[in-house]
């Protein structure tokens, strides 16, 4: 694909990864090869809507939903701490429905104000997975009837083995033992890095 604008304006590619590069004004779409073994184990698309519906409703969406996620349903809960000078008060409830499809690697979480899909390794593609979250979000509109998204979140959780000793580029890259021993644990949300 190619996409041209008049001499002299610029394109900002920046963040837009390996797949786009700007050249003489016009934006160059390269195709890549899906990975064999994509290293995602874990995708989620979430819708968040206002207002939050009904339980009744929550529990009518969760019905339908069995049919085609019938592991389950799993009960997820809110837990509510309030700590203060006397004995610290502990509440919980019911929030939502989490649903599971007959492979396991199909998720479904729905609360009063929430719906996603979530799908685990082996992860089939962004197509596949998207058009999934499409069917869900349409089949919720039925149910629910038209509702204000606040919120579509995506997020990707990726797992990347690194060998303790490679070559790259010619160069004998090592890790550090710290880092050989355990888990890298990053937190994009608050920018830690734990080794």
């Amino acid at each position: 694909m190619r996409k041209c604008s008049a001499p002299g304006a610029q394109h900002d590619a920046h963040g837009a990864g390996d797949w786009r590069t700007v050249e003489y004004g016009c934006i160059v779409q390269i195709t890549m090869a899906p990975y064999k073994k994509p290293p995602i184990t874990e995708a989620v698309i979430e819708f968040r809507f206002e207002p939050p519906i009904k339980r009744d409703l929550l529990d009518e969406g969760r019905d339908h939903f069995l049919q085609r996620y019938p592991l389950g349903p799993q009960e997820t809960f809110s837990v509510n701490v309030e700590l203060g000078l006397e004995q610290p008060k502990v509440s919980q409830h019911v929030q939502g429905y989490k649903l599971i499809a007959t492979d396991g690697s199909g998720i479904l979480t729905m609360a009063p104000g929430t719906l996603g899909t979530s799908k685990l390794a082996p992860y089939g593609g962004w197509e596949a997975f998207v058009a999934t979250a499409r069917d869900n979000f349409e089949t919720w509109k039925r149910l629910t009837g038209r509702q204000k998204v606040s919120r579509i979140g995506i997020r990707y959780i990726n797992r990347i083995d690194i060998p303790e000793s490679r070559k790259f580029a010619g160069h004998d890259i090592r890790l550090p033992e710290r880092i050989r021993q355990g888990a890298i644990y990053w937190r994009s949300s608050n920018h830690e890095l734990r080794a």
